[in-house]
Protein backbone atom coordinates (compact mmCIF):
# COMPACT_ATOMS: atom_id res chain seq x y z
CA UNK A 1 0.00 0.00 0.00
CA UNK A 2 1.53 3.19 -1.02
CA UNK A 3 2.31 6.09 2.17
CA UNK A 4 -0.37 8.40 0.73
CA UNK A 5 -0.01 12.03 1.28
CA UNK A 6 -2.76 14.41 1.81
CA UNK A 7 -3.83 17.88 2.56
CA UNK A 8 -6.78 19.99 2.66
CA UNK A 9 -8.15 23.44 2.58
CA UNK A 10 -11.94 24.64 3.42
CA UNK A 11 -13.44 23.27 0.01
CA UNK A 12 -10.95 20.36 -0.76
CA UNK A 13 -9.20 17.30 0.39
CA UNK A 14 -6.37 15.93 -2.13
CA UNK A 15 -4.79 12.43 -1.85
CA UNK A 16 -1.34 11.76 -3.63
CA UNK A 17 0.68 9.06 -4.24
CA UNK A 18 4.31 9.38 -4.01
CA UNK A 19 4.89 6.62 -6.18
CA UNK A 20 4.52 8.78 -9.85
CA UNK A 21 3.59 11.55 -7.81
CA UNK A 22 0.14 10.76 -8.72
CA UNK A 23 -3.08 12.31 -7.75
CA UNK A 24 -5.45 9.79 -7.12
CA UNK A 25 -8.17 11.72 -4.87
CA UNK A 26 -10.17 15.11 -4.72
CA UNK A 27 -12.62 15.45 -2.71
CA UNK A 28 -15.11 18.36 -1.67
CA UNK A 29 -14.99 18.98 1.77
CA UNK A 30 -19.13 19.91 2.08
CA UNK A 31 -20.34 17.43 -0.08
CA UNK A 32 -18.12 14.53 -0.27
CA UNK A 33 -18.09 14.05 -3.68
CA UNK A 34 -14.97 12.38 -5.30
CA UNK A 35 -13.93 14.03 -8.85
CA UNK A 36 -11.41 11.79 -9.33
CA UNK A 37 -11.58 8.21 -11.10
CA UNK A 38 -10.72 5.17 -8.24
CA UNK A 39 -8.79 3.08 -10.87
CA UNK A 40 -10.75 0.29 -10.81
CA UNK A 41 -7.86 -2.31 -11.81
CA UNK A 42 -10.39 -4.50 -14.20
CA UNK A 43 -11.07 -1.28 -15.95
CA UNK A 44 -7.71 0.70 -15.72
CA UNK A 45 -5.65 1.27 -12.89
CA UNK A 46 -4.48 4.50 -12.79
CA UNK A 47 -5.84 7.92 -11.47
CA UNK A 48 -3.80 10.83 -12.67
CA UNK A 49 0.06 9.58 -14.04
CA UNK A 50 2.72 12.09 -15.30
CA UNK A 51 3.75 11.63 -18.49
CA UNK A 52 7.98 11.94 -18.99
CA UNK A 53 9.82 12.32 -20.69
CA UNK A 54 7.83 11.08 -23.94
CA UNK A 55 3.99 11.72 -24.25
CA UNK A 56 1.85 8.47 -25.45
CA UNK A 57 3.66 5.93 -28.01
CA UNK A 58 7.69 5.58 -29.38
CA UNK A 59 7.60 3.56 -32.23
CA UNK A 60 8.21 -0.11 -31.24
CA UNK A 61 8.02 0.63 -27.89
CA UNK A 62 11.91 2.33 -28.41
CA UNK A 63 13.81 5.94 -28.54
CA UNK A 64 16.20 7.07 -30.46
CA UNK A 65 18.69 9.22 -28.82
CA UNK A 66 22.13 10.34 -30.26
CA UNK A 67 21.65 6.99 -32.66
CA UNK A 68 21.53 5.10 -29.57
CA UNK A 69 17.64 3.39 -28.90
CA UNK A 70 16.62 2.85 -25.75
CA UNK A 71 13.27 1.05 -24.32
CA UNK A 72 10.49 3.32 -23.63
CA UNK A 73 7.49 2.38 -22.18
CA UNK A 74 4.17 4.34 -22.92
CA UNK A 75 4.19 7.75 -21.53
CA UNK A 76 7.40 7.58 -20.13
CA UNK A 77 8.81 5.68 -17.01
CA UNK A 78 8.27 8.11 -14.09
CA UNK A 79 4.74 7.10 -13.01
CA UNK A 80 6.44 4.18 -11.63
CA UNK A 81 8.82 5.40 -10.05
CA UNK A 82 9.49 6.24 -6.21
CA UNK A 83 9.50 10.44 -5.55
CA UNK A 84 10.44 12.25 -2.70
CA UNK A 85 8.39 14.35 -0.39
CA UNK A 86 9.88 17.23 -0.58
CA UNK A 87 7.01 19.45 1.40
CA UNK A 88 4.13 18.69 2.66
CA UNK A 89 2.18 21.70 4.58
CA UNK A 90 -0.83 23.99 4.43
CA UNK A 91 -2.11 23.73 0.93
CA UNK A 92 1.18 22.55 -0.57
CA UNK A 93 2.68 19.11 -1.37
CA UNK A 94 5.69 18.82 -3.48
CA UNK A 95 7.76 15.86 -4.49
CA UNK A 96 10.72 15.49 -6.36
CA UNK A 97 13.09 13.11 -8.64
CA UNK A 98 16.36 12.32 -9.55
CA UNK A 99 17.70 10.85 -12.58
CA UNK A 100 19.39 7.17 -11.42
CA UNK A 101 21.34 4.01 -12.85
CA UNK A 102 17.91 2.74 -13.79
CA UNK A 103 16.14 6.02 -15.50
CA UNK A 104 19.56 6.33 -17.48
CA UNK A 105 19.00 2.62 -19.20
CA UNK A 106 16.24 4.02 -20.73
CA UNK A 107 16.80 7.89 -21.26
CA UNK A 108 20.72 9.34 -20.68
CA UNK A 109 19.95 12.30 -19.49
CA UNK A 110 20.65 13.54 -15.75
CA UNK A 111 17.54 15.66 -14.56
CA UNK A 112 15.73 17.02 -11.58
CA UNK A 113 11.46 16.41 -11.95
CA UNK A 114 9.39 18.06 -9.45
CA UNK A 115 5.81 18.17 -8.98
CA UNK A 116 3.66 20.30 -6.95
CA UNK A 117 0.75 20.52 -5.78
CA UNK A 118 -1.72 23.72 -4.67
CA UNK A 119 -4.35 23.92 -2.91
CA UNK A 120 -6.57 27.60 -3.45
CA UNK A 121 -10.09 27.50 -2.55
CA UNK A 122 -11.14 24.84 -4.68
CA UNK A 123 -8.77 24.92 -7.67
CA UNK A 124 -5.60 22.42 -7.32
CA UNK A 125 -2.61 23.43 -9.61
CA UNK A 126 -0.25 20.86 -10.49
CA UNK A 127 2.91 22.60 -11.00
CA UNK A 128 6.12 20.62 -12.89
CA UNK A 129 9.69 22.33 -12.83
CA UNK A 130 12.38 20.13 -14.78
CA UNK A 131 15.93 21.20 -14.17
CA UNK A 132 18.99 19.83 -16.83
CA UNK A 133 21.69 18.68 -15.05
CA UNK A 134 23.98 18.17 -18.07
CA UNK A 135 26.91 19.58 -19.82
CA UNK A 136 25.02 19.75 -22.75
CA UNK A 137 21.08 20.00 -24.17
CA UNK A 138 18.30 17.88 -22.54
CA UNK A 139 15.18 16.82 -25.06
CA UNK A 140 11.45 15.95 -23.51
CA UNK A 141 8.14 15.93 -23.39
CA UNK A 142 5.77 15.78 -20.40
CA UNK A 143 2.19 16.02 -19.42
CA UNK A 144 -0.47 15.33 -17.11
CA UNK A 145 -3.25 12.50 -17.70
CA UNK A 146 -5.94 13.67 -15.13
CA UNK A 147 -9.07 10.93 -14.84
CA UNK A 148 -12.69 12.36 -13.79
CA UNK A 149 -14.61 10.17 -12.68
CA UNK A 150 -18.15 10.14 -15.01
CA UNK A 151 -20.69 10.17 -13.49
CA UNK A 152 -19.49 11.92 -10.21
CA UNK A 153 -22.82 12.96 -9.22
CA UNK A 154 -25.88 9.87 -8.35
CA UNK A 155 -28.17 9.08 -10.84
CA UNK A 156 -26.40 10.40 -13.52
CA UNK A 157 -24.77 8.34 -16.61
CA UNK A 158 -21.77 8.54 -19.15
CA UNK A 159 -23.98 9.41 -21.45
CA UNK A 160 -25.25 12.52 -19.51
CA UNK A 161 -21.71 14.25 -19.50
CA UNK A 162 -19.98 16.51 -22.40
CA UNK A 163 -17.16 18.91 -22.17
CA UNK A 164 -17.30 22.36 -22.86
CA UNK A 165 -14.14 24.40 -23.94
CA UNK A 166 -14.30 27.89 -23.26
CA UNK A 167 -13.94 29.29 -26.95
CA UNK A 168 -15.50 28.24 -29.90
CA UNK A 169 -13.19 25.70 -32.10
CA UNK A 170 -12.45 24.72 -35.38
CA UNK A 171 -10.51 21.96 -34.86
CA UNK A 172 -9.25 18.69 -36.86
CA UNK A 173 -8.84 15.31 -34.16
CA UNK A 174 -5.71 13.50 -34.83
CA UNK A 175 -5.89 9.84 -34.39
CA UNK A 176 -4.43 6.73 -33.75
CA UNK A 177 -3.99 3.55 -35.49
CA UNK A 178 -1.02 1.21 -36.26
CA UNK A 179 0.68 2.15 -33.17
CA UNK A 180 0.96 5.76 -33.70
CA UNK A 181 -0.72 9.45 -34.81
CA UNK A 182 -1.76 8.02 -38.52
CA UNK A 183 -3.69 11.41 -39.54
CA UNK A 184 -6.24 13.37 -38.81
CA UNK A 185 -10.24 14.52 -39.57
CA UNK A 186 -12.71 17.43 -39.42
CA UNK A 187 -14.13 17.33 -35.29
CA UNK A 188 -15.15 20.67 -34.28
CA UNK A 189 -16.40 23.05 -36.76
CA UNK A 190 -17.34 26.75 -35.03
CA UNK A 191 -18.02 24.66 -31.86
CA UNK A 192 -16.86 24.03 -28.01
CA UNK A 193 -18.93 20.67 -27.32
CA UNK A 194 -17.71 17.33 -27.42
CA UNK A 195 -20.93 14.72 -25.93
CA UNK A 196 -19.82 11.80 -24.36
CA UNK A 197 -21.01 8.35 -25.73
CA UNK A 198 -19.48 4.41 -26.03
CA UNK A 199 -18.57 5.29 -29.26
CA UNK A 200 -15.95 8.28 -28.86
CA UNK A 201 -13.27 6.29 -28.07
CA UNK A 202 -13.58 3.99 -30.38
CA UNK A 203 -10.20 5.20 -31.96
CA UNK A 204 -8.49 5.49 -29.24
CA UNK A 205 -7.72 9.03 -27.48
CA UNK A 206 -8.97 12.60 -29.02
CA UNK A 207 -5.85 14.63 -30.05
CA UNK A 208 -6.07 18.52 -30.68
CA UNK A 209 -3.40 20.53 -31.35
CA UNK A 210 -2.94 24.20 -31.19
CA UNK A 211 -6.70 25.08 -29.60
CA UNK A 212 -8.11 28.55 -28.90
CA UNK A 213 -9.05 27.34 -26.04
CA UNK A 214 -7.05 27.21 -22.48
CA UNK A 215 -9.96 25.16 -20.61
CA UNK A 216 -12.41 22.60 -20.25
CA UNK A 217 -15.15 21.55 -18.42
CA UNK A 218 -16.36 18.53 -17.78
CA UNK A 219 -20.18 18.99 -17.40
CA UNK A 220 -24.25 17.74 -17.44
CA UNK A 221 -27.22 19.74 -17.87
CA UNK A 222 -28.90 17.37 -15.38
CA UNK A 223 -26.52 17.73 -12.56
CA UNK A 224 -25.05 20.96 -10.62
CA UNK A 225 -21.16 19.77 -10.49
CA UNK A 226 -18.51 20.33 -12.95
CA UNK A 227 -14.68 20.03 -13.05
CA UNK A 228 -12.49 22.21 -15.00
CA UNK A 229 -8.98 21.74 -16.63
CA UNK A 230 -7.06 25.32 -17.63
CA UNK A 231 -4.08 24.08 -19.37
CA UNK A 232 -2.47 27.50 -20.27
CA UNK A 233 0.54 27.20 -22.88
CA UNK A 234 0.18 23.55 -23.65
CA UNK A 235 0.55 22.81 -27.19
CA UNK A 236 -1.81 19.86 -27.35
CA UNK A 237 -4.62 17.82 -25.43
CA UNK A 238 -5.68 14.82 -25.08
CA UNK A 239 -9.15 13.61 -24.20
CA UNK A 240 -9.44 9.77 -23.60
CA UNK A 241 -11.31 6.86 -22.14
CA UNK A 242 -11.23 3.29 -22.03
CA UNK A 243 -14.88 3.18 -23.98
CA UNK A 244 -17.58 1.42 -23.22
CA UNK A 245 -18.16 0.85 -19.47
CA UNK A 246 -15.72 2.71 -18.32
CA UNK A 247 -16.96 5.63 -16.03
CA UNK A 248 -14.28 8.11 -16.15
CA UNK A 249 -12.90 10.48 -18.95
CA UNK A 250 -9.43 12.03 -19.15
CA UNK A 251 -8.42 15.66 -20.23
CA UNK A 252 -4.88 16.15 -20.78
CA UNK A 253 -2.81 18.51 -21.33
CA UNK A 254 0.56 18.36 -23.33
CA UNK A 255 4.27 19.36 -24.28
CA UNK A 256 4.64 16.79 -26.86
CA UNK A 257 2.58 13.66 -28.75
CA UNK A 258 2.64 9.89 -29.65
CA UNK A 259 5.19 9.28 -32.39
CA UNK A 260 3.55 9.46 -36.07
CA UNK A 261 3.09 5.68 -38.00
CA UNK A 262 6.40 5.71 -39.33
CA UNK A 263 8.34 7.08 -37.52
CA UNK A 264 12.28 6.56 -37.50
CA UNK A 265 13.89 9.75 -36.21
CA UNK A 266 15.79 10.75 -33.49
CA UNK A 267 14.08 12.17 -30.31
CA UNK A 268 15.37 15.76 -31.01
CA UNK A 269 12.44 15.62 -34.48
CA UNK A 270 9.68 14.20 -32.05
CA UNK A 271 6.60 16.80 -32.67
CA UNK A 272 6.25 18.74 -29.72
CA UNK A 273 10.01 18.13 -27.97
CA UNK A 274 10.97 20.91 -25.42
CA UNK A 275 14.86 21.07 -25.24
CA UNK A 276 16.28 22.27 -22.36
CA UNK A 277 20.08 24.23 -22.01
CA UNK A 278 22.48 23.09 -19.73
CA UNK A 279 21.25 24.05 -16.79
CA UNK A 280 18.28 25.55 -17.66
CA UNK A 281 14.92 24.94 -15.95
CA UNK A 282 11.32 24.57 -18.05
CA UNK A 283 8.39 25.39 -15.34
CA UNK A 284 4.36 24.55 -16.73
CA UNK A 285 0.96 24.08 -14.54
CA UNK A 286 -2.01 23.21 -15.43
CA UNK A 287 -4.86 23.49 -12.66
CA UNK A 288 -8.49 21.76 -11.23
CA UNK A 289 -11.30 23.38 -10.26
CA UNK A 290 -14.17 21.50 -9.24
CA UNK A 291 -17.47 23.58 -8.92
Amino acid sequence: MDDIREIENDMLKIRVKPVGAELCGIRSRAGGTEYMWQADPAVWSRHSPLLFPVIGRSRRGRCRIDGKEYKMPLHGFVMDALFDTITEGPGVLSFQLQDSEKTREMYPYRFTLTVEYRLNGNCVTVGYRVRNENRGDMYFSIGGHPAFACPFEENLEFKDYYLQFNKNEIADRWYIENGGVAGKEPFLDNENTIRMTDELFDRDALIFKGLASDSVTLKSDKGTKSVTVGFPGFTHLGIWSKGKGARYVCTEPWFGVDDAVGFEGDITEKEGILVLNPGGTFNCEYTITCN
